[in-house]
């Protein structure tokens, strides 16, 4: 670390190795993500009723477990609290009555926990076991709803980057971009239209940069803004390892199982 002093103001340039500063990059886009709210609040104070609130907002809590599987190294396993927040765009002007279905929102995910596997050593260095992970996205579904079932079709427009450990996914970039096709479900279980299970399936059929996973949903209220959800997502791609040279990358996969609360009006 060096501290240089200016006319103007002092300052600190962080000497670090890639990894590590990649790594402190995502944390400060993680950090950012939370603190613009608040400055925007400073210049500006919008006033959102409740009804407006739970009409536009969806938001999600749960437990993650996360394998970052890399060629000839053990499991990169990491246990995580989950986080997700999702706000409708399009679907919160579609008039509830008819028959159009769309499903959509921009939505952002973070999860931070500790990596449990046997942490793996950079010249004699041992790896931290601090994980985080980041994906951010836009989802746009439209399809066919009644009283009793709904069928949807679209994609999912989404891009993240993980730190397992000090294995960091993808390696060869801060972002990877992943555009799976999606299929959404709905069937109604009780006598409110709203009172749905639904499950979704997804996949960009690619086996070196795949986006692949299911997640269903099912509701603890007649009202449906209450779900207990289940989810699986796989996703490929390179990845440097915490014990690998800078630039070396190796085809991986990242695992993640997600069990939660999720809170929010389906429509």
């Amino acid at each position: 670390m060096r501290w240089l002093n200016g006319s103007q103001c002092t300052f600190f340039v962080l000497t670090t190795k890639p990894t590590t500063m990649k790594s402190t990059t995502l944390i400060l886009i993680l950090s950012m993500a939370w603190i613009i709210p608040f400055a925007t609040h400073a210049q500006q104070t919008i006033y959102i009723d409740k009804a407006d609130f739970v009409k536009i907002f969806r938001a999600g809590v749960g437990y993650e477990y996360m394998s970052l599987n890399i060629d000839k190294i053990d499991p990169r396993v990491a246990h995580t609290l989950f986080l997700n927040n999702d706000v409708k765009i399009i679907s919160t002007f579609i008039n509830k009555t008819s028959n159009v279905a769309i499903y959509d929102g921009f939505y952002l995910d973070l999860a931070m926990g500790k990596m449990t596997s046997t942490p793996l050593t950079y010249y004699k260095d041992p790896e931290s076991s601090f994980t985080v992970l980041m994906n951010f996205g836009y989802k746009f579904l439209a399809g066919y709803r009644n009283e009793t079932y709904a069928v949807l079709g679209g994609m999912n427009f989404h891009w993240m980057s993980a730190f397992v450990g000090s294995s960091q996914f993808p390696g060869n970039t801060l972002l990877q971009g992943y555009y799976p096709f999606v299929v959404r479900g709905e069937y109604k279980i009780g006598e409110v239209k709203a009172h749905r299970v639904t499950a979704e399936v997804w996949s960009n059929f690619s086996s070196t940069t795949g986006s692949h996973g299911v997640r269903v949903d099912y509701p603890l209220t007649s009202s449906g803004r209450f779900n207990i959800s289940a989810e699986y997502r796989n996703n490929s791609g390179l990845a440097a390892a915490a014990n690998s040279d800078n630039n070396v990358y190796t085809q991986s996969s990242l695992s993640q199982f997600i069990i939660g609360l999720r809170i929010g009006n389906i429509y």
